[in-house]
């Protein structure tokens, strides 16, 4: 009896929400995707690759995280072998339709911006800075 009372109140709380959508005369193509409200993209990214022209980053940096934050901001941080750990923030903008990461840095009175598609957790910026391109591939970690 107890088993047919609690499927009867799940099947009416689901009931209650599709009246919700149809009633509510929304269309289901003006709903926020269940991806965009969940935001998959959000999390801890690793450093795996590190490159400035031909030099390993990594030969004097230990780790490089990144962290895209729910409000559209980025913090970075990088810990070198030696020394105390570097920290840099920015904003980002995502794109759910084309996979497109889009990142705002400013420093120096300059604002920098770069942009790269995100595949499968996986995302690989590169910048040229004077002569030589920084390239940095980040994977996943949380």
């Amino acid at each position: 009896m107890n088993l047919l009372r609690g499927w009867k109140k799940n099947l009416g709380v689901a009931l209650s929400a599709l009246f919700l959508v149809v009633l509510s005369g929304c269309s289901v193509a003006q709903l926020t995707s269940l991806r965009a409200f969940s935001q998959p993209w959000i999390g801890v990214y690793e450093c795996t690759e590190a490159y400035y022209g031909e030099e390993n980053v990594f030969s004097y940096v230990r780790e490089i995280l990144l962290t895209l934050e729910a409000d559209d901001r980025f913090t970075v941080q990088i810990m070198p072998r030696l020394g105390t750990t570097i920290r840099g923030a920015g904003n980002y903008e995502y794109s759910e339709e084309t996979g497109t990461i889009t990142f705002w840095i400013s420093s120096g009175g300059q604002t920098r911006r770069c942009s790269t598609v995100m595949q499968d957790g996986e995302f690989l910026l590169s910048h040229s800075f004077g002569e030589k391109t920084m390239r940095l591939r980040f994977v996943c970690k949380s």
